[in-house]
This record gives C-alpha cells, sequence and structure tokens, in this order.
C-alpha cells in the first residue's frame, strides 16, 4: 500500500516516550491536551471523542473495534504490560543481587566480563575486611546499576534508526522481545549474568521505540482519541511495572534470585507471543489509519525514506518510522530529506539552545530521581520496617502512585488554567525538580530521626518507619508527573519541524546521562551516612529546580513561535 505523507524530522511528536523508567500515564502533545484528556479518561470509551471529532474517526475501515478503539492498541498495551513486567522484575532484584549474589567474595571473579567491568569501576578487594569490602562492593553494585539502566536509554536511539531508514517496527519488535527473553533467561545464570544483561539492553532498544510508535500509527494526528489511547497505553506500562517487583520479590523470598530472574523471561515469552497471535488486528488498525489518511489528503504520496510526490509501495508494517505516523499535510508543505543542515540549525540556533539547555538540567533530575532503584532499595532494606514484606515489594509503589496520583495533577493544571495561572512548561519542569528534592529531604530527615548511619552488612531492620518512605515515594511521583510527560510534550512541541526526531532523541540523551550519573552519585551511598547522602541528593535536584525557575521567562521568550525565522508559517509551532 503506498506510504503516506511525511513530515521531515520524524513522529516525535507522538511516539509516547517516556523518562526515567519509561512510566509515565499520560502523554500530551500541548498543555491544551491536558484539558482534553483529563475531561475524556474517566471512561475510556472513545465514542464520544470519536463523534466530537465530526470527521467519521469512528469507523475506521471495518478494523474491529473495542471500546471505540481499534482492537490493536489493546494488543498493543498487552504487549508492553508483558514487557515492562519483565524489566521491573529484573529491575527489583538487581542491585540487591550484585550485593548478595553477584560480588560475593571469591564469587564475583569468573562472572563472564566482570574482571574487565569491575577494574573499570572498582573491583572489590576479596581479602579486605568485611565492612571495608561491603562498601566497595555497594559502590561497584551502584556503579554497574546506573551504567545498565543509562544504556537501556540510549540503544532506543538505533532501534528507531534502524526502523526508520532499513527494517521498520515489526521485525525490530519480534526480534527485540525475543533478544530480551534470552537475555533474562541467562540472568538467571550468574556467570552469564552480563552476557545476559548486554541483550536486554539491545533488545529493548529494538523493542522500546518501535512499539509505541506502532500505537501512534493506528490514529492520525487530528484524531481526538489520540490521548485517550496513550493514556490507555501507559495503564498498561504502570499495571505491569506495579505488578511485577511484588511477583519478583514473592518468588526470591520462595526459590531464590534466579526464580524472579526466570519470571522475568517467561514475561518476556508471554510478551512475544501476545504479539505474534495478534499483530493481524494491529495490522488491520494500522491499514485502516492508512486507507483514512489517504482518502483525507486526495492520494497517497511519499516514497520510502524520501517523502517525494512519487508512489511507492511499502508493505504494511514496514514504513519508516517517520511516515508510518505523519501528519495529512498538503504535499507542498512535505519537507525533503535533503536539506542543508547547517543552514537549519543557524536559523534555530536560539531555540535548539534553549531546548539543549532543558535536557542538560532534567539530567540532574534523573540523577536524583533513579535512587529509588538504587540507594533508596539499599536503604529500604537495611533500615527501613517493611513489616516483614520483602524488599522488592517497595518498588511497586511508585507505579501505583502513578496511576494515582495522574487524575489529580491533570484536575489541577485544568483548574489553573481556568483561572489563568497555569505555570508554562518550563515552570511545571522546575516545580517538578523542586518536589523531587523535597522528597529527599524528607528521606534524609526520616533516616536522620530514626538514626540510621553509614550502609553495611549489619542488619538494623524496623529502624525507620514506612510511613516516612511511603511519603517520600508520593512527593516523588508527584515530582515524575510535572517533568516526565511535560519535558516530552515541551521537547516535541518546541523542536523545529525539520529535527523533530535529533530534539526527542536529545531528550532521551539526557535520560541516559541522568541514569549514568545516578550510578556515580549513588556511589556515595557506601561511604556516606544515609542523611547526608539524602541530603546531597536533594540538593542536586534542588539546583535542577532553581536553574529552571531562574531561566523559565528567558527560556520561554526563546521558544515563543513569534521569534521563528522559517520558511514555515510560525503557527506550524506551539506555544510553550
Amino acid at each position: 500500500m503506498p506510504a503516506p505523507a511525511r513530515r521531515e524530522g520524524g513522529d516525535g511528536e507522538d511516539d509516547g516516550h517516556v523518562s526515567g523508567e519509561g512510566r509515565v500515564l499520560l502523554h500530551f502533545s500541548s498543555d491544551e491536551d491536558v484539558d482534553r484528556s483529563s475531561s475524556r479518561l474517566g471512561g475510556f470509551d472513545g465514542s464520544t471523542a470519536a463523534r466530537e471529532a465530526g470527521d467519521g474517526d469512528g469507523d475506521r475501515g471495518g478494523d474491529r473495534q473495542m471500546f471505540g478503539h481499534p482492537s490493536g492498541l489493546f494488543v498493543l498495551c498487552a504487549t508492553e504490560t508483558w514487557e515492562r513486567y519483565s524489566y521491573y522484575a529484573m529491575r527489583a532484584l538487581l542491585v540487591l543481587y550484585m550485593r548478595d549474589v553477584l560480588l560475593a567474595r571469591g564469587a564475583w571473579s569468573d562472572v563472564w566480563g566482570m574482571r574487565t567491568l569491575a577494574s573499570a569501576y572498582g573491583a572489590p578487594d576479596d581479602d579486605a575486611p568485611d565492612e571495608t569490602r561491603d562498601r566497595q562492593v555497594l559502590a561497584l553494585a551502584s556503579r554497574l546499576y546506573g551504567l545498565y539502566t543509562a544504556l537501556v536509554y540510549l540503544t532506543p536511539l538505533l532501534g528507531g534508526y534502524l526502523a526508520d531508514r532499513h527494517f521498520g517496527a515489526h521485525p525490530l519488535i519480534v526480534l527485540g522481545a525475543a533478544t530480551m527473553g534470552v537475555g533474562h533467561a541467562l540472568l538467571a545464570h550468574r556467570r552469564a549474568f552480563l552476557m545476559g544483561a548486554a541483550l536486554i539492553v539491545l533488545g529493548n532498544g529494538c523493542f522500546k521505540p518501535n512499539v509505541s510508535t506502532r500505537v501512534g500509527r493506528l490514529y492520525h494526528r487530528g484524531d481526538s482519541r489520540r490521548d485517550v489511547a496513550f493514556g490507555l497505553f501507559y495503564c498498561g506500562i504502570n499495571l505491569g511495572a506495579a505488578v511485577a517487583p511484588l511477583a519478583a520479590g514473592m518468588l526470591h523470598r520462595a526459590d531464590g534470585y534466579e526464580a524472579g530472574f526466570v519470571s522475568a523471561a517467561v514475561g518476556m515469552a508471554a510478551c512475544l507471543a501476545t504479539y505474534a497471535f495478534f499483530g493481524r488486528l494491529i495490522d488491520a488498525g494500522e491499514a485502516a489509519a492508512r486507507k483514512r489518511l489517504e482518502g483525507a489528503d486526495g492520494g497517497a504520496v511519499g516514497s520510502r525514506g524520501v517523502g517525494s510526490a512519487g508512489g511507492g509501495s511499502i508493505p504494511a508494517g514496514r514504513e519508516p518510522r517517520s511516515q508510518r505516523d505523519a501528519d495529512p499535510v498538503p504535499v507542498g508543505r512535505i519537507r525533503r530529506d535533503r536539506f542543508d543542515l547547517v543552514k537549519v540549525v543557524r536559523r534555530h540556533r536560539r531555540r535548539l539552545g534553549a531546548m539543549l539547555a532543558v535536557c542538560a538540567l532534567s539530567a540532574g533530575f534523573w540523577c536524583a530521581y533513579e535512587q529509588q532503584g538504587n540507594t533508596t532499595a539499599l536503604f529500604a532494606d537495611q533500615w527501613v520496617d517493611l513489616a516483614g514484606a520483602p524488599t522488592e515489594f517497595i518498588q511497586s509503589i511508585n507505579p501505583v502512585l502513578i496511576l494515582a496520583l495522574t487524575p489529580a495533577v491533570t484536575r489541577t493544571w485544568e483548574r489553573q488554567r481556568r483561572n489563568g495561572n497555569e505555570p508554562s512548561q518550563i515552570t511545571k519542569m522546575a516545580i517538578g525538580a523542586g518536589l523531587c528534592a523535597a522528597s529527599y529531604v524528607v528521606l534524609a530527615v526520616a533516616a536522620a530521626a530514626s538514626g540510621a548511619g553509614t550502609a553495611g552488612s549489619t542488619a538494623t531492620k524496623n529502624q525507620m518507619s514506612f510511613v516516612w518512605l511511603f511519603v517520600h515515594l508520593a512527593v516523588l511521583t508527584t515530582g515524575e508527573l510535572y517533568l516526565s510527560p511535560v519535558g516530552l510534550s515541551f521537547i516535541t512541541a518546541a523542536a523545529p519541524v525539520e529535527l523533530t526526531g535529533v530534539s526527542v532523541g536529545a531528550w532521551f540523551l539526557s535520560s541516559f546521562a541522568g541514569n549514568y550519573l545516578s550510578g556515580e552519585l549513588g556511589s556515595l551511598y557506601a561511604v556516606t551516612a544515609a542523611p547526608t547522602f539524602f541530603f546531597i541528593v536533594a540538593s542536586t535536584a534542588a539546583a535542577v529546580s532553581a536553574a529552571l525557575f531562574f531561566a523559565s521567562p528567558a527560556l520561554t521568550r526563546e521558544l515563543d513561535p513569534a521569534t521563528v525565522d522559517d520558511e514555515l508559517d510560525a503557527h506550524e509551532y506551539e506555544q510553550i
């Protein structure tokens, strides 16, 4: 079937990726979408939205519908739920497994590749006293955790590029799911642990960007059901993320860490089976969306990779990503692949500079935020009264809180908008970083009041109430909701049309940098008293918040559409 028109730079506005762990309930392409989506999310019935569209969106060319949405959406939701189950089951176990098993005295050196890696990040001394060696192990485990989670955000850039230019989404999703399944199975074999981790990183790069892309392909940009669809998709993400630590913790307690890793491999098998057996429903939904788009355009335009007015037949599921979710724009408005990059960067240099500044500052937020899967888990395991529950359980709290708090946050923004005092996107991000800082202040004060000291091997459970940890996570999650989805919306709205894909890539690079730095920062936990360490983390987030607040007026002014000097009209850019 001929490919639809494309706009240069990709479809960054609706890939629906998220930063941090990739789990945010909603994706908004602009602040106005907050109001529209929050009013429709009460019941996930797309019929109202379809009627509001007034253009027949409720009829998608005969493909099966469920609750007013293409059936393929729910296949992708289930696929992503299983994949997230696998990732978060592994993540809940990761730093504890490295501390207890992988880096155990006399055992770590025969893990394939560990000698080389440990020599770069600080190998533990097996001849050192227990207390000294325990701190060395915690520091190395933190650095390896940061490296691993950072690479998880780096490889999707390659996966998206390969889908765009060479293979399409479908084969990379299959390859990625299969690769991650093998990787999770290898984690259960201690000597092959690093090989398994590497396969998960590579598989995630193939899988993650392209599943979200196929969600976007079920709808054209003008379809008013879009935000609700991504809301449902992220419900699936958070469902998997919430259940996984519970299952992994129970399996770990009953049968050891290996059982938890095997359950992650089983989850990936279920993910691949769901996608393979019901994939025809996704294909049908995409075909109907393309047919609808071609009808709106009066015929297809573009060919694979160049967006020319010539024909070009591309099998379903094989179009480059930037074509698959293209907007129905007139042929005369389409950008060609070949453009003068230097000229484009020069024309948008102030706008790009402002965006890069926000991305760089966001890395500081992720550096602090990502402690929850690293040092916060270690702290809870040693100091917090969990009433006998496995330590892994605490990592279920964040996704549950995302589901619970998102409606309250969106209603707050809607009320502020009606009152004329809604913060700008950059100010919202500053508030998010400030809430992150406040959450670690809560944890630092509670740790100090409970007498928590430096990390060590001596178990001191029941010294700090779980209530304080819950308050910390609630404030931290609220900060995530203010920064993560808003940040992606900001980038896609601010990006020059020609550089949308590159701009979204820069946002993910900020997550890569932040996760890597979180491991380096977390290594201080091994040698610093817990209250002092958490105050350091709070100071990092507070500095980001202050910088965003201070720079907000200038950045907002730089990103005003009226300042755009482009041959496209300024109205193609959204007001930030």
